[in-house]
């Protein structure tokens, strides 16, 4: 039986692994040779001699026009191709000079657009940001420095989170700027909206610079939400009943698929804190690197899918491996038998931890060691199993609750027999006793008569 729920999990997780397509994108060249769209215009004079003819080239050819969404990633990176879809890129240095007809994420460490065309949103993630030439429709940026020059444009609306933030270019609706050392709009920009701003040091807006609407100061410190007592109170409780409401449904699916999961925690603690620990931080550090190397090749995708949800399993798993491991422990050691007691020390030890877990500097050890521990639970029970010898033996010599309790009654039956029989025994014993007198006493008359037959002889 166990091995058909098995069987059964195991091939849900390799139907669930198939079902997903993956699609690796890289930078497809035409192998095809092709031609550049060439026009061409010549000039006659209207003499006999001819001026010249004058060329010009574009050059676009197909390989560099991608109609789909682009995918980037390495250390210096330009995009120079004229793109009909979204871009994604993150690298150190990410340049764009191309035209893009969709929207824009970067996250690196500098981002130059240099008479780069992007008719979507920008969403900027760096620690510099230049816009030298070139437009975008929405500018949304959160960088350490950002620099917009004369020709820089965003038709649209700029939002920028910066600590320094220097603006000469042209911006089509509002900015909303939020910056902390310096804030510079120069004698160059044009903003056709309103200009709300934020500094902590300086804020430097020349006169001469056009603004069409209004120069408003606001305040945009962040402020936490929900931080009375009576919120942090119901965090706590909600957060207690998701935990236990996790640890018990854990629980609850696993007597049902791995019974012998559970039977094999109770002596995980406290002889094999040790091994497991190790177990379980190879575990932690090796099984994305293995998945990872897996997923490289294409024919063992499914394999590294396997891998990745039994790694996840077990990391969702390990608590209340733990709390489990603990719970038998002290259920042994006050033995205890009935069916409730194990789910009230479950209970028990589920909440002790959440507690522990609850206090500064104490919570983070207690949280890597029920990782760990409970990682290394999982992972040394699903790798390493008994011999075939061995659970053939246990196989055959199991004792059932029943078999245990059979020579305890029969030990009393024959007790209870034996006081039974006594008194009977101990009346046959005194009805010999008189049946042996009489024998006794007619032997001396015997041989009274033997001794008086010679004398008659005399």
């Amino acid at each position: 039986m166990q091995k058909t729920k098995s069987k059964i999990i195991i091939s849900i997780l390799v139907i669930f692994s198939l079902l997903f397509t993956v699609v690796y994108a890289a930078n497809e060249t035409n192998t095809e040779a092709t031609e550049p769209v060439t026009t061409s215009g010549n000039e006659v004079d209207t003499g006999t001699n001819t001026a010249g003819t004058t060329t010009t080239e574009e050059q676009i050819t197909e390989a560099d026009i991608i109609t789909d969404n682009l995918f980037r990633y390495g250390e210096d990176i330009t995009i120079e191709e004229l793109v009909d879809g979204n871009v994604v890129a993150s690298g150190t240095n990410i340049t764009i000079t191309g035209k893009i007809n969709g929207d824009v994420i970067v996250i690196a460490d500098t981002v130059n657009i240099v008479g780069g065309e992007i008719y979507g949103n920008l969403f900027v993630m760096a620690d510099e940001l230049i816009i030298e030439n070139g437009l975008v429709y929405n500018l949304y940026a959160f960088a350490t420095n950002v620099r917009c020059d004369y020709e820089g444009m965003s038709l649209l609306d700029m939002k920028i989170i910066a600590d320094t933030f220097e603006f000469s270019g042209y911006c089509g609706r509002n900015m909303l700027v939020s910056t902390q050392t310096k804030l510079n709009v120069t004698e160059n920009a044009y903003v056709a909206g309103n200009i709300m701003y934020s500094s902590v040091n300086d804020v430097t807006i020349s006169d001469t610079a056009t603004i069409i609407g209004e120069k408003i100061e606001k305040d945009f410190s962040f402020t936490k939400i929900g931080t009375s007592t009576s919120a942090t109170v119901l965090a706590y409780v909600m957060s207690f009943i998701q935990m236990l409401i996790i640890v018990l449904v854990i629980w609850l699916v696993m007597m049902w698929l791995t019974p012998k999961l559970l039977q094999k925690t109770e002596n995980a603690f406290p002889r094999k804190i040790l091994p497991y620990l190790g177990i379980g931080i190879l575990s932690l550090v090796l099984t994305p690197i293995v998945a990872i190397l897996l997923l490289l090749v294409a024919y063992l995708l499914p394999i590294s899918m396997i891998l990745l949800g039994l790694y996840l399993i077990g990391l969702v798993s390990a608590f209340t491996l733990v709390v489990i491991a603990i719970a038998t422990f002290i259920k042994n050691k006050t033995k205890v038998s009935s069916n409730n007691a194990i789910l009230g020390f479950v209970l028990i030890v589920a909440t002790v931890l959440w507690a522990l877990n609850q206090i500064p500097y104490v919570g983070i050890v207690v949280s890597i060691f029920t990782i760990l521990y409970g990682l290394g639970i999982f992972t040394a029970n699903l790798l390493f199993r008994k011999d075939k010898k061995e659970t053939e033996v246990e196989t055959k010599i199991e004792v059932t609750p029943e078999a245990k309790t059979e020579p305890v009654k029969e030990i009393e039956k024959q007790k209870a027999e034996t006081k039974k029989e006594e008194p009977k025994k101990e009346e046959s014993k005194n009805e010999i006793k008189k049946e042996d007198k009489p024998k006794k006493e007619e032997q001396p008359k015997k041989e009274n008569k033997k001794q008086d037959k010679p004398k008659e002889n005399e």
